[in-house]
């Protein structure tokens, strides 16, 4: 797939978090994908390269794990190119870790071996194309005796060098040391913490790229997440908002052919695939992919999207803001609003107007010193466009809580992707064996699923197999081999990472599962 002069937006994708994996993920993650795998792994894949497509993305950079003699999750590289047949989508290993010289082309020349004449597989400038993630974590030399070596094989790749500074500024002087080993450059996650605004590093590394014929990637990042839950409780850069993410698209340049997203899928860096409390992911990107390819919008109308923190310590600043994402119209749109809580208004949002055809952001700042006996907060909106009935939208609640912040999240929603005159109830009863719910709803389809959570964490699932049932979950870990059986019951479901059900080492039936060969890191 020849991409030398082709308009592409890529993601960075992590394996560890595939389709398969999303079940085990509510353990380790507040926030996760909303998609169900569909216990198929090409059936996944080809059901995620759907979505990026539908979200303006063209190319996967997969990340691969090089170690000695060995590169962990090259075979799930192959097993994308496969899904992406028949489609234009690009699918690309990115290198992670870092061992020899020797050993990293090695390790290069064995997957381009394998994949390099996909028709998936990306050629820029005649040459197979290979993404880095730890581009500086390599000296000049290395770099040059990895292409030295490659080369005496009849190899030619055109590398993608990732250059970032972290907390020390990107040096002009350093990027030139490597100028001779790179054919394109990105920023993995260009944020600002280095004290140097993102534009003044953006013209630094553009302007190097075009003095030398190189490819400059206009590179966006929502900021890093981290994950309670996972291990990383002192997140070092938290996302505020739109932010971040809406300053790397504005840094970028009509001249810009290229656009790389951090990251797709990594639960800790922040995703950009439909999330639970991300649902405005999908309008946010496809809008900066069709303005950078220079396509007319998707939609008619202006799109409101609002950002703010899932939880909130009362006293403090919440800050909510609002994102336009420009459409075909040529009408102003108008929003207002307010924060209530048991109809009781908190706080007033004053009119917004957004001018059609750009992207523009608004920012409402509330006091909640007086809201310290409020346990959650609702921002109702109003939306008004010319000859068009005014919308009003109860948007996801605020929750005020004392104490410690779990769910770290920045809440981020689409005016569409909230469904209007829903009329709902839940009724919970706790007993000494576990609680029952009852839910109705009524809406102009039918519902398939509904998720019941409990301070934001999923406990179980309405639907034709589970209504009126008794519901246990149970997470079996450990190494070795696992069986279960059960008796005057029915096992629903049950799923393995990085495995398949049906598969000889992982063996589901209604009354039985037996899995062979578990590691640490599989949670069965």
């Amino acid at each position: 797939m020849d991409v030398t002069h082709r308009q592409m937006v890529w993601s960075h994708y992590v394996p560890w978090h595939a389709p398969f994996n999303t079940s085990s993920l509510v353990n380790r993650h507040y926030n996760f994908p909303t998609f169900q795998s569909a216990g198929d792994e090409m059936l996944d894949y080809k059901d995620e390269i759907r979505q990026a497509i539908r979200q303006g993305i063209d190319g996967f950079a997969v990340d691969v794990c090089v170690r000695e003699n060995s590169t962990t999750y090259t075979e799930m590289v192959g097993k994308m190119l496969e899904a992406a047949e028949g489609t234009d989508f690009a699918i690309v290993p990115c290198l992670d870790v870092k061992t020899t010289p020797e050993n990293q082309a090695a390790r290069i020349k064995s997957m381009l071996d394998k994949f390099a004449e996909h028709p998936n597989y990306p050629v820029f400038r005649g040459k197979p194309l290979v993404f880095t993630y730890t581009w500086l974590a390599w000296t000049p030399a290395e770099w040059t005796r990895i292409r030295e070596l490659l080369k005496a094989d009849g190899i030619t790749p055109a590398f993608v060098a990732n250059i970032r500074g972290g907390f020390k500024p990107v040096g002009r002087d350093e990027v030139l040391t490597y100028i001779d080993s790179f054919d394109v450059l990105y920023s993995f996650a260009l944020s600002g913490i280095d004290r140097v605004p993102v534009l003044q590093t953006v013209q630094v590394l553009r302007e190097i790229c075009r003095q030398h014929d190189k490819l400059y990637v206009t590179s966006l990042s929502p900021g890093y997440y981290g994950a309670w839950f996972n291990g990383r409780n002192d997140f070092y850069q938290p996302h505020y908002g739109f932010d971040q993410l809406h300053e790397g698209f504005l840094s970028s340049d009509t001249s810009d052919q290229w656009m790389h997203l951090t990251s797709w899928n990594d639960h800790d860096e922040t995703s950009l695939l439909p999330m639970v409390f991300t649902s405005a992911n999908p309008s946010i990107t496809l809008a900066y992919a069709n303005a950078r390819k220079k396509l007319p919008p998707a939609w008619k109308d202006t799109r409101l999207c609002f950002a703010y923190h899932r939880e909130l310590l009362p006293g403090t600043l919440l800050r909510i803001e609002a994102l336009a994402l420009p459409g075909t119209s040529d009408e102003n749109t108008a929003v207002f609003g307010r924060i209530e809580h048991d109809g009781k208004i908190l706080a007033t949002l004053e009119e917004k107007q957004f001018t059609p055809g750009v992207f523009t952001t608004a920012e409402w700042l509330l006091d909640t010193i007086s809201w310290t006996e409020v346990p959650y907060a609702t921002p109702i909106v109003q939306i008004v466009r010319p000859g068009q009935p005014a919308r009003t939208i109860r948007l996801p609640e605020i929750r005020l809580i004392s104490g410690w912040l779990q769910n770290a999240v920045t809440l981020k929603v689409a005016e569409t992707d909230l469904v209007d005159k829903v009329e709902a109830s839940l009724a919970v009863s706790y007993n000494q064996h576990g609680f029952s719910a009852q839910c109705t709803f009524t809406a102009p389809e039918n519902i398939q699923r509904l998720d019941l959570y409990r301070n934001d964490r999923p406990v179980a699932v309405f639907n034709h197999e589970t209504n009126a049932q008794c519901i246990l979950n149970l997470q079996a870990t450990g190494t070795g081999t696992c069986e279960i059986n059960l008796k005057n019951g029915k096992i629903l479901y049950a799923d393995r990472k990085f495995s398949q059900r049906g598969k000889p080492d992982f063996q589901v039936t209604a009354n039985v599962v037996r899995s062979y060969g578990n590691r640490a890191w599989t949670p069965n």
